[in-house]
C-alpha cells in the first residue's frame, strides 16, 4: 500500500483551510465554536517568509487589552507579520523584543512601536506587567480620528518611526487611565463606542506628544517630516519596482534632489539610501525566515539578473549572501 507523506508546512495549511471551512458553516454543526476575531494565515512558503501573517478583525480600528491577556494568545512567541500597528507599554517586568533582526532589552515604562508589515515576536518573563494596543492602518492615516488636531496629520506615523518611548513618570498615570477606558469601553461598548475611542486615541496621543523618544531628544512635527512620512509609506509599497528616487520624487510633486534634502535633514541619510535599506531588509526578511533560494528572492524583489542582485546585496549589506545566512543562523533558531 503506497505511504503519502505530508510536509508539516502543508499539513498545518490543510488545517487552516479546514477551520475555515469549519467557520463558514459553524451554524450547522452544533458545539463548533471558533474564534472569528482573529486568524493565523500560514503563509505560502513559495512566495513569502515562513513566518505567520496575523489578523485583527477587520472593522475593529482600535483594540487594547493587558500585556498578560496578549501573551496567552501564543502567537507573540514566534516571528510573525500584521497590517496593522501596535504599541507596547511595559509598565514591570523584562523581555525581549526581537524585530526585524534586532534584539532589544525591554525597559521599564518605556513604549515599543511596531509599524505594519514588521517581522517581530515578543519573548517576557512571567511578572511582566503593561498594555498593548493595536491601531489599524485607517487610523493611522490623515485626520482618521475626524478630530482637527496637531496629533491626527503628522504625528502617528513620525511616533512609530522612532521605534521606543520613555514615558515620563508624571504621565504614567494619565496613559494608564486612558487605556483602561479604551479597554472597558471595547469590552462593554456604549452608544456612540467608535466616538468615544476615537476621542480617548487622540487624548492618547495627546499625552504621547509631551513625551521624548529615546535618543532622539524632541519630536519634530513640521513638514520635513510630513514628507519623510509619505516617503517611507510610498517605499514600502513600490520597493519592489520603483528603486530610484526620482520615481518617488514625481510620486510626492518634488524634484529629486530637493527629496533627497529633506531625507537627509530627517534621517541623516539619502533617499536612495533608505530605497536600497528598505529592499535589503525585505532579502534578509526572506533569508532568517525562509529557505527560498537566492535567486528566487531577487526575482521576487525585482531583480531580472541574480548576478545584478548577488551584486546589490553585497554592496549595501557587506557579504555576499550566502554569508550573511549562515551568520544568522542563530537568530533564526532562536525565532
Amino acid at each position: 500500500m503506497p505511504v503519502l507523506l505530508l510536509n508539516k508546512r502543508y499539513i498545518v495549511y490543510l488545517f487552516s483551510q479546514l477551520l475555515s471551512y469549519l467557520g463558514d458553516y459553524q451554524h450547522l454543526i452544533p458545539g463548533i465554536q471558533l474564534d472569528t476575531t482573529r486568524k493565523i494565515e500560514i503563509m505560502r512558503e513559495t512566495k513569502s517568509p515562513s513566518f505567520e501573517a496575523v489578523t485583527k478583525n477587520s472593522n475593529q480600528f482600535l483594540f487594547a487589552e493587558h500585556i498578560k491577556e496578549f501573551l496567552q494568545e501564543g502567537i507573540q512567541e514566534n516571528s510573525h507579520i500584521h497590517p496593522y500597528a501596535e504599541i507596547i507599554w511595559i509598565i514591570e517586568g523584562s523581555g525581549k523584543l526581537y524585530l526585524d533582526m534586532q534584539i532589544s532589552e525591554l525597559e521599564i515604562n518605556c513604549m515599543y512601536f511596531i509599524r505594519p508589515g514588521q517581522v517581530h515576536k515578543l519573548h517576557c518573563d512571567e511578572n511582566i506587567k503593561g498594555y498593548v494596543l493595536s491601531i489599524s492602518k485607517t487610523l493611522l492615516e490623515k485626520d482618521a480620528t475626524g478630530i482637527q488636531t496637531s496629533n491626527s496629520d503628522a504625528f502617528i506615523n513620525p511616533l512609530l518611526n522612532y521605534g521606543r518611548i520613555k514615558v515620563h513618570d508624571n504621565y504614567s498615570g494619565d496613559f494608564n487611565d486612558v487605556i483602561e477606558r479604551i479597554i472597558r469601553e471595547i469590552r462593554q461598548p456604549k452608544e456612540y463606542a467608535n466616538e468615544i475611542l476615537f476621542r480617548y486615541f487622540s487624548i492618547f496621543l495627546f499625552y504621547l506628544g509631551k513625551q521624548e523618544s529615546v535618543g532622539s531628544g524632541k519630536m519634530i512635527q513640521n513638514r520635513n517630516l510630513q514628507v519623510y512620512d509619505q516617503f517611507k509609506v510610498l517605499v514600502d509599497k513600490h520597493y519592489k519596482t520603483k528603486k530610484l528616487v526620482s520615481e518617488y520624487a514625481s510620486e510626492l510633486n518634488l524634484t529629486p534632489n530637493y527629496l533627497n534634502e529633506i531625507i537627509k535633514k530627517v534621517t541623516g541619510h539619502s533617499a536612495g539610501y533608505l530605497i536600497r535599506q528598505r529592499i535589503v531588509l525585505e532579502a534578509k526578511r526572506y533569508a532568517i525566515h525562509s529557505q527560498v533560494c537566492m535567486k528566487e528572492i531577487g526575482y521576487n524583489l525585482g531583480f531580472s539578473d541574480m548576478a545584478h542582485f548577488s551584486k546589490f546585496f553585497k554592496s549595501v549589506v557587506g557579504s555576499n549572501f550566502t554569508d550573511f545566512k549562515n551568520k544568522q543562523v542563530g537568530y533564526a533558531l532562536a525565532s
